[in-house]
């Protein structure tokens, strides 16, 4: 249950974000931080493979803490056998208030947190049973989130918009796109492409 100040919540995933943000501030200037910093990124992996969801980008800022996500899925690696590490990214692309947390929940049994107010790419872990990873070939499925696309008018809104959605198609092996009636999901998603071409 999040805890609720007002009309905002505070959930476990801003915590996380914030053991990231300490990460790499720490991983810039390393007389900033102790060693216990350096068990966040394992703290991480163990809660991604818990079922929570990771940010991997900041919408609002454009801000991929490279650092940061690289140390968490090394950990994540480190976790499971040479047998287990075939993965596969699918990502659920659409406009604000389209629902991409809800279809992820629904489709795969996993629980994005819905409703978000604030931009991001987000990445949860979906293991396979084991029926299905000799038919697909992989052992858990990255499911990737992009929430708050066309969220404003802006200009600067729509660049953001065109990075998260690049960041998110270039990870991607299946991209699912999200259709609404938002009349701004067809630009967006034709320079998406040409982007990626």
């Amino acid at each position: 249950m999040p805890f609720k100040t007002g009309s905002s919540f505070l959930v476990f995933e801003h915590f996380l974000r914030e053991m990231g943000l300490i990460f790499e501030l720490t991983h810039i200037n390393p007389s900033s931080g102790t060693q216990n910093v350096l068990c966040l990124p394992s703290l991480a992996a163990d809660v991604l493979l818990f079922g929570v969801p990771l940010k991997l980008m900041d919408g609002d800022a454009a801000n991929i803490p490279i650092h940061w996500l690289g140390y968490v899925f090394a950990q994540f690696k480190r976790r499971l056998t040479r047998e287990q590490c075939r993965t596969r990214v699918l990502t659920n692309i659409g406009v604000h208030h389209a629902k991409n947390a809800e279809v992820l929940s629904a489709l795969f049994g996993v629980k994005f947190p819905e409703g978000r107010k604030d931009q991001g790419v987000y990445i949860g872990i979906f293991s396979l049973p084991d029926n299905l990873r000799k038919d697909t070939g992989c052992d858990f499925l990255l499911l990737v989130d992009v929430e708050g696309l066309c969220n404003g008018k802006q200009n600067d809104m729509l660049i953001h918009d065109n990075e998260m959605a690049t960041v998110a198609t270039g990870l991607s092996d299946v991209l699912m796109q999200n259709i609404s009636s938002h009349a701004g999901v067809v630009p967006l998603n034709r320079e998406m492409v040409v982007r990626e071409k």
